[in-house]
């Protein structure tokens, strides 16, 4: 839906996988510290609930009505 073409489909997958696995990997090791540190889930869970705010927000972003090719053109 974000591409036209099959090469556009292949580097928009290709960047989408491998920065979305960068971003995710400090997360179990950030919520184990933050368990242990605190003692309970409250601190962890509003570290969640705090990243959800950006999530949503890049989540509108990457929504919009448009493809890789049209931004590339720019």
């Amino acid at each position: 839906m974000r591409a036209r073409t099959g090469a556009g489909v292949a580097k928009l997958s290709a960047f989408a996988q491998s920065t979305g696995y960068l971003i995710s990997i400090p997360g179990p090791l950030l919520v184990g510290v933050l368990y242990q540190h605190s003692g309970g889930w409250g601190l962890p869970i509003a570290l969640m609930a705090g990243l959800m705010i950006p999530q949503i927000v890049v989540g509108i972003v990457a929504g919009r009505n448009r493809t890789v090719e049209e931004e590339a053109a720019r």
